[in-house]
């Protein structure tokens, strides 16, 4: 990472680590700092990570619920709407996970 590479949010940010770090000679705090920033930005992206993940979760439990009373039964017998609120909670599960997928790098 470079300081090309930072927005000027974390630009403000890397000025006043280096404050922290009492700057000296050489660029070795410039790399520290960028690195903090780097670390800020990884644990954003975590946190993003989480919230997705655990909104996927409760829309799988959320359609497992629903659909729980009628196993064993033929597709038939499960009335339309259990299964419209089943096929609605499954497809916010999928959207989640495909925009988890995305922010993890996962094709």
């Amino acid at each position: 990472m470079t300081l090309k590479d930072c927005t000027k949010d974390e630009l403000i940010f890397v000025i006043e680590r280096l404050k922290f770090y009492e700057l000296t000679v050489g660029d070795y705090y410039i790399q520290r700092a960028l690195f903090d920033v780097e670390e800020r930005r990884n644990a954003r992206l975590l946190e993003k990570s989480k919230l997705l993940l655990d909104y996927a979760h409760k829309k799988l439990q959320e359609r497992n619920n629903l659909l729980a009373p009628y196993e064993g039964c033929r597709y038939i017998d499960i009335p339309d709407s259990v299964l419209e609120k089943a096929g609605a909670a499954e497809k916010e599960y999928l959207t989640a996970t495909e925009k988890w997928n995305k922010l993890m790098g996962i094709s």
